[in-house]
């Protein structure tokens, strides 16, 4: 069953990156929210990985690298800030947006099978496939992948 969650979960991934390059090309996204030049566009990254990290994603960025120094920052949580800086500060070389889309991913996958498990105590197998295969293409739920806690 782990093949068929994993399976399901990098398609449905694959399918996220590919809307949001295909929507990069048909409309310009041209971040105007606080830090967004900070992070986001002199990154250096793909511009259509952008929207995956806006909005709340560079306030955690920020809690990350100055800690709650900045305007606003005070209403989030720290542990995924400090579990990004800790992985920055390994390796250095990523690019913080990276790591907490890494991050984000790791841990939804992992939800996943933990839900799983959980629904394994009341269902079949097959029931849980699709109860599962339903939640990851709710349309909302491109923000557990998202550089959001």
């Amino acid at each position: 069953m782990q093949k068929f969650l994993i399976t399901t979960f990098l398609f449905w991934r694959l399918g996220l990156f590919l809307t949001a390059w295909l929507g990069g090309k048909i409309l310009s996204f041209l971040p105007s929210f606080p830090y967004s030049d900070i992070y986001l566009i002199s990154s250096r990254l793909p511009q259509w990985l952008w929207p995956f990290a806006n909005f709340d994603g560079v306030h955690y960025l920020t809690i990350a690298k100055y800690g709650y120094s900045a305007q606003f920052t005070q209403v989030f949580f720290p542990l995924y800030p400090v579990l990004i800086n800790i992985i920055n500060r390994i390796v250095p070389f990523i690019n913080p947006v990276l790591v907490g889309l890494i991050l984000s991913n790791f841990f939804f996958l992992f939800s996943l099978f933990i839900f799983w498990k959980l629904l394994s105590l009341d269902y079949k197998c097959q029931d849980i496939s699709w109860i599962l295969l339903f939640f990851i293409i709710f349309p909302t739920a491109f923000f557990f992948v998202s550089l959001y806690t």
